[in-house]
């Protein structure tokens, strides 16, 4: 903690002083992710990149509106993948109509493949996503990012859990 000295401005009948809050960071060496290691889905932090339509944060989960959204998965730590064109991704995503009465709602979801710097589909309704889908490919970047793009046609459905493991073969 440090604080300063009282500043030359002054008001009648009042005093004010400055304050300042200087935080200590320390440096975090780069993780290096070489052959046989596993980026588990707890380094993984994710927020929307971009989204056509409205979303909102609810307790049942991500709730997005028919439209395109973007989704960006990324280590909190500063991270190096060593070879990213073997990478085996294991994504947990629960994505589901948000009411019983939407049970024939179409939302397809897309990885964004590195290489081809382009979207690929990997599911073509939200049914298909009911259990971890295995991907191999260039769908990571060399600094661990991985992009979803959720394309919701009909009525809203809400993503209530997201899970990415990936390990490098």
């Amino acid at each position: 903690w440090s604080s300063k000295p009282e500043t030359d401005f002054t008001v009648e009948n009042a005093q004010y002083t400055d304050q300042t809050l200087l935080l200590w960071r320390l440096p975090v060496q780069t993780h290096l992710v070489d052959a046989g290691q596993t980026l588990p889905p707890d380094i993984f932090e994710w927020g929307v990149a971009d989204s056509s339509a409205s979303v909102s944060f609810e307790s049942t989960g991500l709730v997005m509106q028919p439209g395109d959204h973007v989704l960006s998965l990324r280590p909190w730590m500063d991270t190096r993948l060593t070879r990213t064109d073997t990478a085996s991704i294991s994504l947990d995503m629960q994505l589901a109509a948000s009411d019983i009465i939407d049970a024939n709602t179409r939302a397809a979801v897309d990885i964004f493949d590195w290489q081809k710097n382009g979207f690929v589909q990997i599911a073509d309704s939200i049914e298909t996503l009911s259990t971890a889908t295995e991907l191999n490919g260039p769908y990571i970047s060399a600094g661990g990012d991985i992009r979803l793009r959720v394309r919701v046609r009909d009525e809203q459905v809400t993503l209530s859990r997201i899970a990415p493991s990936v390990t490098i073969r």
